[in-house]
């Protein structure tokens, strides 16, 4: 069982000399990568070193318990067997944090070895704390490293097609979301024009009705003032011919009368006070009734928004999965052109090998390796064929990028809609919770004038000088000979109607 426990891109300085400086050094990009292989009798380490421009140059070093032996004898290491890489990856995420040491680097003049040291600088001096020594590998396990390298590539490609489809089922589901969220816009933008009619005509009936309530209400009140100072002027005009005309019972039996009429005009105002409280009481039931309306519309306009949010988020899903698409896309974009670079050399160098190829005596390795040429050939159809691929897929992302903006726009203009006219409902709600029902409209009263008719007093007991002209103001109030009330004509009222949601249009209430 093989597992990779370090792999990383490192910087290596190039040189030949035993001199440890770092100073004008030629430093050497490479792969360094650590492989654990668990076997049944032992463990081995193995040190592999790889240059992403050149897939020659790969260089390896397996390392079991004794060879270990003899290499920390050799180099006076402290660590043991199963630290030792450890140790190495350790030094090397250090270099980042410390400049007093660096990895060096030395290939013979074959190309068969390459030393590898880790320098470090140790009482202002630079000393190398471990030294490996490489082996390039041998045609056929660069052959097998090549192969493995070309079936890698196999798998991304077919993890891009993967991507392919499912770019392409994302754009048919953003399709239908989009005529969705159209067909959904046009249906609320009619309902939102009729509720703004229906309100500003709500609006208009309750400012008429309130308008005439205030002003009957204010004739009430006159009235009522006007009876109340007569029927005390009455009887202190009773207290005061009682204490003058002690004799006149005819005059006090004809005070009485007046005063039982007065009485029953009175009885009759405050007949009419109850029927005004009584439809008072009416016109207030219809208003809950009207408030009970607008709560249901208010829940109706939650639901929507309700929806609205489900759509939001949604969408917010669609452009996360959307972005994670995108970089998946770039990630195998850029491997694609590290594998096409790679694929063009390897072609470079097998036009090279075919000249040196008739030097080989063995037909068998001359097959294989023109074996290799046809394979590289069709790799290289293959990529250039996913890249157009890629190209068409781009364009489509940016199609669908564009459509997702566009989309998350025209939400955020309707959720902006919904808020104005949410805080509108509030606004009316609270006017109408504020300004509660005075009093009913009122009947209309009778206003012929009545003649005013002096009453003269008869001359009793030599008191020529005892006449009382009563003027008063109830002689001249429409409820002075108790006329019945007029029932006003329903075509000169306007009905009581029920406002709905649709009537509530994003305007300012009515502050008066």
């Amino acid at each position: 069982m093989t597992k990779v426990i370090f792999q990383e891109i490192i910087r290596v300085s190039l040189s030949d000399s035993f001199d440890h400086s770092p100073a004008d050094k030629n430093y050497m990009s490479l792969t360094l990568r650590i492989d654990e292989r668990q076997s049944k009798s032992e463990k081995e380490f193995t040190f592999n070193l790889s240059k992403e421009e050149d897939p020659r140059f790969v260089y390896s070093l397996p390392l079991r318990r004794s060879n270990y032996d003899s290499l920390r004898h050799e180099q006076d290491l402290v660590c043991d067997f199963d630290s030792f890489p450890k140790m190495i990856a350790d030094f090397i995420r250090d270099l980042q944090r410390s400049s007093s040491s660096y990895l060096k680097g030395s290939i013979t003049d074959d190309k068969s070895l390459f030393r590898f040291e880790l320098i470090a600088k140790m009482d202002f001096k630079w000393v190398c704390v471990v030294s490996l020594c490489l082996h390039a590998l041998s045609d056929a396990a660069l052959v097998i490293h090549l192969v493995d390298r070309v079936l890698l590539l196999k798998k991304q490609l077919r993890e891009l097609n993967n991507v392919r489809d499912n770019l392409v089922e994302a754009q048919a589901e953003l399709k239908k979301l989009k005529e969705a969220a159209t067909h959904t816009a046009k249906e609320q933008l009619e309902r939102i024009a009729a509720l703004e009619a229906e309100k500003n005509e709500a609006l208009a009936r309750e400012k008429a009705v309130e308008e005439r309530l205030t002003e009957e209400i204010e004739d009430l009140k006159t009235d009522r003032e006007m009876l109340s100072t007569e029927v005390s002027m009455l009887r202190q005009e009773v207290i005061d011919f009682r204490a003058r005309v002690d004799g006149l019972v005819e005059e006090n039996v004809s005070l009485k009368e007046r005063e039982r009429t007065l009485n029953d005009t009175l009885d009759s105002v405050e007949d009419r006070l109850d029927i005004s409280e009584q439809k008072a009481t009416e016109l207030a039931v219809a208003l809950e009734e009207r408030d009970e309306e607008i709560d249901a519309k208010m829940c109706e306009i939650n639901n929507l928004r309700e929806m609205l949010e489900v759509s939001e988020a949604e969408n917010a899903s669609l452009q996360a999965k959307l972005r994670e698409l995108r970089e998946d896309r770039d990630r195998w974009r850029a491997d694609n052109e590290k594998g096409i670079k790679i694929i063009n050399k390897l072609y470079k160098e097998q036009k090279e090998r075919r000249a040196r190829c008739d030097e080989i005596q063995s037909s068998s390795l001359l097959g294989r390796v023109r074996q290799l040429e046809t394979d590289l050939e069709e790799r290289k159809r293959t990529i250039d064929a996913m890249s157009e691929s890629n190209a068409q897929l781009r364009g489509q992302v940016e199609n669908v990028v564009a459509e997702c903006a566009k989309a998350k726009k025209d939400a955020e203009e309707w959720a902006a809609k919904y808020d104005k006219k949410e805080k509108m409902l509030g606004d009316l709600l609270k006017l109408r919770h504020n300004t509660s029902p005075i009093g009913a409209p009122l009947m209309q009263l009778g206003t012929t004038p009545v003649p005013q008719t002096p009453i003269v007093y008869p001359r009793m007991l030599g008191w020529s000088t005892m006449t009382g002209q009563l003027t008063t103001p109830l002689r001249t109030s429409p409820y002075a000979r108790g006329p019945q009330l007029s029932v006003p004509n329903n075509e000169n009222v306007l009905p009581a109607s029920t406002p709905t949601t649709s009537q509530l249009a994003p305007t300012q209430p009515n502050q008066s």
